[in-house]
């Protein structure tokens, strides 16, 4: 029954790549990571929910955040090639990644598309991760790059996510004189709005679709869980939206969903927050999955897996929400 099962999945996903001619080249005809343990959502929807499929695999790099273009047209993300992190860019139906900031002294790190696909932001630091940094960003017409705002020692920007308008961005912000992380958003002319001001850590951040809703991971309780603030309203108005540990967050292009990371299993895995109710649904399993990422349509969900460097798979989750959503547990 299992082998039925793997074969009836293979089966799908190669007749979904052959109509709709969507996936990244890879070396060898991409190939869906089976999912365990689906077989509960399966029964009780009815229907066979999808299994993620892969994308890219990385050979001379180590991989990390996928950040899918507006228009479907390629993959931006993160490598380390042994000596620094690098952004790349790999378009649909080639093979290998183009470099974009090879002209950058410096780690580049978690890209993130404006809304008009025409610019990224990222984070650029002298010596990666937990280092000194700010928000850079590129226009991919041209290839320039500058940083957003003035750069300071005082303060170190890190998660860029754009607001629909194209001239603001919302980051972590950590300030060095206290080693706090607060929510900022960063204008222009160095202008800077305070969202979340207190002690703790917190992280990530992804906005509503309206921009008016901001949704974090934060060690306020008393594990890494989610909080969501008003972007208007600020600290004051901050709740909590998860009990268990998550990370990563990443909000559906719908409004409806909240996608994350947790180990709250033992490995990293995806998961899905429903931003009405609370339930919470369990997406990947065993796949060492961090960093997810909606397609601007909402049809795919982007994120890495595991592997000896890396890989990017994607899921859908349009028809994988359409077999499971009855299943999710609140």
């Amino acid at each position: 029954m299992a082998s039925r099962s793997i074969w009836a999945a293979q089966i799908r996903s190669s007749l979904i790549l052959g109509l709709f001619i969507l996936g990244f080249a890879h070396a060898k005809p991409p190939q869906p990571t089976v999912s365990s343990g689906s077989s509960e959502a399966e029964s009780a929807a009815g229907t066979e929910a999808p299994s993620p499929q892969i994308v890219f695999q990385a050979t001379a790099l180590k991989i990390g955040w996928p950040a899918p273009a507006p228009d479907g047209s390629a993959l931006v993300f993160a490598g380390h090639d042994g000596q620094r992190w690098s952004l790349y860019r790999l378009t649909t139906g080639t093979h290998e990644p183009e470099p974009l900031t090879a002209d950058l002294s410096g780690h580049a790190t978690r890209p993130v598309y404006r809304h008009d696909g025409r610019k990224i932001a990222f984070r650029l630091s002298e010596r990666g991760h937990g280092t000194p940094g700010t928000v850079w960003v590129m226009d991919l017409g041209t290839g320039t790059t500058r940083s957003f705002q003035t750069e300071t020692e005082e303060a170190w920007d890190a998660y860029p996510e754009w607001f629909a308008d194209g001239r603001r961005i919302l980051v972590t912000r950590k300030r060095t004189e206290t080693q706090s992380h607060n929510l900022v958003v960063l204008g222009e002319d160095d202008l800077v709005q305070v969202i979340t001001d207190t002690p703790h850590y917190d992280g990530k951040p992804t906005l509503s679709p309206d921009g008016l809703r901001a949704v974090f991971p934060s060690n306020r309780g008393k594990v890494m869980s989610l909080w969501q603030v008003d972007i208007a309203a600020g600290e004051s108005s901050a709740t909590q939206l998860t009990q268990q540990q998550a990370r990563a967050p990443d909000w559906s292009p719908d409004g409806h969903w909240i996608a994350f990371q947790s180990n709250r299993a033992g490995a990293f895995d995806i998961y899905l927050v429903n931003t009405a109710d609370g339930r919470e649904c369990r997406v990947t399993h065993g796949l060492n999955a961090t960093h997810p990422e909606w397609s601007a349509d909402g049809r795919w969900l982007y994120f890495t897996a595991g592997g000896p460097k890396g890989t990017f798979q994607r899921i859908d989750i349009a028809a994988w929400l359409e077999a499971t959503d009855q299943s999710c547990l609140k």
